[in-house]
């Protein structure tokens, strides 16, 4: 793998992580909820439960701010054709082959199509800093 795959690669997998927050979100949006509903005797209910409370808020407004990073990114840095791609594959989680029907286009296309705009950005962005 040279430098370029590699660098490719990294910017996927950060991109991939858009998903494991929107799944973390969920769950500590539950968690949350959730909290409301449990009984505690009269002691530990005041204490407790609002320490509980602001970490999962905490934990919520951290996991928003990443979402938040990765999309900015998408729009700041890619257009057209190419935005459209990776919001639907990293932010909308869809399948190559559902990507493809959406845009009328084969999946061929829209593995290229992903390729060179993560091509683009690297030789625009990273490649060129020294």
């Amino acid at each position: 793998m040279n430098k370029k795959q590699r660098q490719i690669q990294y910017i996927q997998d950060r991109l991939k992580q858009y998903k494991k927050l929107e799944d973390e979100l969920l769950y500590y949006d539950n968690k949350q909820r959730n909290l409301k509903s449990i009984s505690y005797d009269t002691v530990r209910t005041s204490n407790n439960k609002k320490d509980m409370n602001i970490s999962y808020i905490s934990k919520i407004n951290d996991i928003k701010k990443n979402m938040a990073k990765i999309s900015h990114f998408i729009d700041k840095h890619f257009n057209g054709k190419y935005r459209l791609v990776l919001w639907y594959r990293y932010i909308d989680g869809l399948s190559l082959k559902e990507i493809a029907e959406a845009m009328r286009c084969s999946i061929t296309t829209i593995k290229r199509f992903e390729i060179q705009a993560l091509e683009k950005f690297i030789d625009e962005n990273l490649n060129n800093k020294k």
